[in-house]
């Protein structure tokens, strides 16, 4: 199994940084990753998640572990990816959002987070 480091283009500068997070052992207890579309933050995001809890104990995580693959798989139970949700109809700011939203936005949502696992692991 092919691990997604080796697909993070362009970004050595965030890499680099991130071994240095790494090799310190201080694991901040939140990582914002941002920029613009496209540029792999979330699968930086899952490589680094990896990397931090990979029974192998590197920088380059093995993608066969236990940890490794439930992170692939959104079923890690110590780690949250935080991601945006459209508005629900008549959704206000208190409301839970799953409650406003439709079936079928949910199961879109469910979809698309379906089409990325391959990406988070590469065979």
């Amino acid at each position: 199994m092919k691990i997604i480091w080796d697909y993070i283009v362009n970004q050595e500068r965030a890499r680099g940084n991130l071994r240095k997070i790494f090799t310190s052992a201080y694991y901040p207890p939140a990582i914002l990753f941002t920029g613009e579309a496209g540029i792999g933050k979330e699968a930086a995001a899952f490589a680094f998640a990896q990397s931090i809890n990979c029974e192998k104990k590197s920088f380059e995580p093995c993608g066969e572990c236990n940890p490794c693959k439930s992170i692939a798989n959104y079923d890690y139970p110590y780690i949250n990816f935080i991601y945006p949700l459209p508005l629900g109809k008549n959704e206000t700011g208190g409301d839970d959002p799953y409650q406003k939203l439709s079936p079928e936005i949910i199961d879109e949502i469910n979809s698309a987070m379906e089409k990325k696992k391959p990406i988070l692991t590469l065979n």
